[in-house]
Formats: C-alpha cells, sequence, structure tokens
C-alpha cells in the first residue's frame, strides 16, 4: 500500500549555456548533500524492514544532525554525464564538502555555515556568498536548492510546499519539491534507522544520482 502526502508544489527552472556552468552545477549539487554522521555500508543488503509510520520515521530521521558521508554522484545535462566521488561531514549547521574524481575538475571542497559558503578549488580560485544558491546565482546564472538536500539525503522533505508518496513500511519513496522529483531506492538500516542508499533527482534538461556508499553517524 502506498500512501500519498500533498501539499502542493513549488516549481522554478533556469537554464545555462555553457560547460562550465554545467561543472560548477554538479558541484553544488553535491554540497546540498554533504549533511551529518551516520555509519551505513552499502554492502549491506536489506530486503525486509520494519512497518512504522511514515510519520515516526520522518521524526527519527529528523533527529540525525551529523554525519559522515562517502559516495559517488552523477550529473547528466544535455546529454552530458560527469561522474564524481565525494565526502560530505556534516557537524550540526557546519558542513564540509570534499569532491574528487571528476574528468577534468579539480579536487573541490565546498564548506558552509548558516550565512556563508565558501568553494576552493586552489589558492587562487575560492568563491563566497551568503549561501549555497547565491553563490550558485552568481557563478552560474541559475541554482538549484542545496539547501533542501539536506533533508533529502535522510529519506525527508524539506519544510515548505511538497508531495510526498510513502510505501507500506513509512519510506519516503518519492517526493517532489521545489521544482524538483525526487525518487528514493535502495533503503538501508544503521544504528535501528532507515537511510536511503540511493537518489536520484530530476527537472527539465537535468538528472542527478546520488549514491551513499558509507554512512556515520555521530
Amino acid at each position: 500500500m502506498v500512501k500519498v502526502v500533498d501539499r502542493g508544489i513549488a516549481c522554478g527552472s533556469q537554464s545555462i549555456s555553457s560547460s562550465r556552468c554545467f561543472i560548477f552545477s554538479a558541484l553544488f549539487i553535491c554540497l546540498g548533500c554533504l549533511v551529518g554522521c551516520v555509519r551505513v555500508s552499502t554492502q549491506t543488503s536489506q530486503t525486509t524492514y520494519h512497518s512504522i509510520s511514515p510519520k515516526q520515521r520522518q521524526q527519527t530521521a529528523a533527529k540525525i544532525t551529523s554525519w559522515n558521508i562517502t559516495g559517488a554522484f552523477s550529473v547528466v545535462r544535455n546529454q552530458k554525464a560527469l561522474l564524481a566521488n565525494y565526502q560530505w561531514r556534516q557537524s550540526g549547521k557546519q558542513f564540509i564538502i570534499q569532491i574528487a574524481g571528476a574528468l577534468n575538475i579539480a579536487a573541490t571542497t565546498l564548506m558552509g555555515r548558516p550565512g556563508h559558503v565558501t568553494l576552493r578549488q586552489s589558492a587562487a580560485k575560492v568563491f563566497q556568498a551568503s549561501s549555497a544558491e547565491v553563490l550558485m546565482q552568481q557563478q552560474l546564472g541559475w541554482y538549484v536548492p542545496v539547501s533542501y538536500l539536506k533533508y533529502w539525503i535522510r529519506g525527508l522533505s524539506a519544510p515548505g510546499r511538497h508531495k510526498a508518496t510513502f510505501d507500506r513500511y513509512g519510506h519516503l519513496i518519492a517526493l517532489k519539491q521545489q521544482g524538483w522529483t525526487i525518487d528514493f531506492s535502495k533503503y538501508q538500516t544503521n544504528q535501528g534507522v532507515d537511510l536511503p542508499k540511493m537518489l536520484r533527482l530530476s527537472r527539465p534538461r537535468l538528472r542527478v544520482k546520488l549514491v551513499v556508499k558509507q554512512w556515520h553517524i555521530h
């Protein structure tokens, strides 16, 4: 049985033309995901779950505020693909995201706290703004709601208007929010909490696949 909760959808989209902007966009998409510390291994095969109400699962996942995540992501825009590995360390409201392994992209570090976000590729390439969204708007001419990703990565809807679908175990499996469609799959249990192992995000002309290889909850 699937339960659907409809609270409205807020949509919006912008486009860019340069390949340089596309590359930076992928980095910032990953930024929004890097928040907190949980211990989960993608090697674990989870085939059965306990049936828990969506409200209870959401309350439990919301208590996770610090974690260390390692994984990989891909971005496809206008039939061009980008692949990279990432490490996301979250401690309360502060985060550090390191991105590596993407073709033609130098190692990149994203650091943030409320009101201040920095992207660093080298001593000579440092960009700063009051938020990741503002920084993307300045550098790319458009943005993705990276502040929402810290909720989505935990299998949560972000505050605000959305449409959510849950499976019979109470897992969030589909979400529409801020013009994005998010599919959640392959939940795995860590320290008694079921967390998404894979997320697929899409909006017009842009698709993102985010894989969590390991969660470490603090």
